[in-house]
């Protein structure tokens, strides 16, 4: 699944990390994630009644480029039980704030996201079609296709551009197969485009993704690239490895690999990438990110390194800082399912507390200028929050010491449990159609997040390990 991202700020994560792969996917640790809005509290399937709690909703995000005098607005509009209706999108011009797109967010009886129509102010101060998108989920809420379609010609009424992306699962809720297609609007036709395959290990850790391109001549899924990926014991990502499929050799070729290091607290602290010398067959540094965080475990420093191959030595090109609330934990706020940089998506780090500024600084010998920032701005809502009188799976004991139950209430309710740890590592994955014992042993003290997905819905909980 693609992500739009401005490309100023796709420049500064390639160059922390070459071939593009996001710095904020590798700091928030998590893939393919359902669309559902996050104030995971509110589902229409549970029963419920309505309590009045003070809740964080994040009203706006700004976004400047100091160097480029560029300024961007999104404001974010909520219904009364916290989903994210509609976000507008403002440019800053003479220091006035002028709409120019808005996104109006569509969800379905589960609560999920189905649709997402954009539009755009044309000469005339007339919304036109900008782009549309549109989400289907499966039984246990896994997200199976999504399709946009881009540029809309006012002489053809008909989309210039778009894509789609078919997903595909196992018993247990795991990605296995990612399918892209290209629109071609003369045909009005979908083209076979790409697809990726996901591999696991026994206990659910993503272990290989290939990559293959499809060869409209021969009719044939032809090789790309594929990553492989190894973990430590606490489940932390320790290295991964790019390889290119080059056809005249009929093999298999190193490209590119990153190494990381973690605290105490398995948080990553250290990311070095590497590029292949092919004519000394040889390993070669190419980046370094270095990561600081607060007591509660908020990164709050990024520091990216170049290595300069005349001097040997690291260089320091980059700095990212980030600011937080620490009045309010992350489950306090109300956030958009999606976050905007002018029309395009964004993606920031997932944090234990309120993110309030992330700021992106290039240096150049030794001094510092700012080149990015994105401030949010949140204010207090009281909104009815469903809260859960009755449940179809109990989850117990809580706080926990060596094991927790899995107990179904009722005599066909086979689902899916996922555990996560307080970083969004799913660390635990299983199906469940009776009672059902899990040892904890293994798991260290401390907060995890739950999932538990069946026919009869799908709920979330918090559990605590000692």
């Amino acid at each position: 699944m693609s992500t739009k991202i401005s490309f100023l700020i796709v420049l500064f994560f390639a160059v922390l990390n070459t071939q593009g792969q996001s710095f904020i996917d590798l700091i928030n640790q998590k893939k393919n994630l359902q669309l559902i809005f996050k104030n995971n509290l509110v589902n229409s399937n549970f029963q419920q009644k309505l309590t009045s709690v003070s809740k964080q909703k994040l009203d706006s995000t700004v976004n400047e480029y100091p160097m480029f005098d560029m300024f961007y607005k999104s404001e974010y509009i909520y219904d009364s039980i916290g989903r994210n209706r509609q976000v507008n999108i403002k440019e800053k011009n003479f220091d006035q704030w002028t709409i120019s797109h808005k996104f109006e967010n569509i969800f379905d009886d589960n609560d999920y996201l189905s649709k997402i129509f954009g539009s755009s102010l044309d000469y005339d101060n007339n919304w036109v079609k900008y782009s549309e998108r549109a989400f289907t989920y499966d039984t246990c809420g896994n997200l199976t296709s999504e399709i946009e379609f881009e540029e809309w010609n006012l002489v053809s009424n008909n989309w210039e551009y778009g894509y789609k992306y078919e997903y595909s699962y196992d018993s247990i809720s795991r990605l296995v197969l990612e399918t892209n297609y290209d629109w071609e609007s003369t045909g009005m036709d979908w083209i076979l485009n790409g697809k990726i395959e996901y591999t696991y290990d026994s206990i659910s850790r993503l272990i290989l993704e290939t990559y293959y391109y499809w060869d409209s001549n021969s009719n044939q899924w032809q090789n790309s690239s594929k990553y492989e990926y190894c973990y430590d014991f606490n489940g932390n990502l320790l290295q991964y490895i790019d390889y290119e499929w080059i056809e005249s050799l009929n093999k298999w070729v190193e490209y590119y690999k990153e190494d990381y290091s973690y605290d105490e607290y398995n948080n990553m602290i250290v990311s070095i990438g590497w590029d292949y010398d092919e004519a000394t067959e040889q390993w070669q540094y190419s980046s370094k990110i270095e990561c600081a965080y607060d007591i509660n475990n908020n990164i709050t420093q990024i520091t990216g390194y170049e290595w300069d191959l005349n001097e040997n030595t690291w260089v320091n090109d980059m700095k990212a800082e980030l600011i937080y609330n620490t009045l309010y934990d992350f489950s306090d706020l109300i956030l958009p399912i999606k976050l905007y940089e002018g029309p395009y998506e964004m993606e920031l780090p997932e944090t234990n507390n309120m993110l309030t500024q992330f700021k992106i600084y290039e240096v150049d010998g030794g001094l510092e200028f700012e080149f990015y920032s994105v401030t949010l701005y949140y204010s207090e809502q009281n909104i009815g929050i469903e809260e859960v009188n009755s449940t179809t799976v109990n989850v117990y004991p809580n706080p926990a010491s060596s094991y927790i139950t899995i107990q179904p209430l009722l005599s066909d309710n086979t689902g899916v449990f996922e555990l996560y740890d307080i970083k969004g590592n799913k660390i635990i994955s299983l199906t469940f159609s009776e009672k059902t014992q899990v040892s904890t042993d293994d798991l260290q003290s401390g907060f995890y997040f739950y999932n538990i997905i069946s026919k009869e819905n799908r709920t979330s909980g918090k559990l605590i390990i000692n």
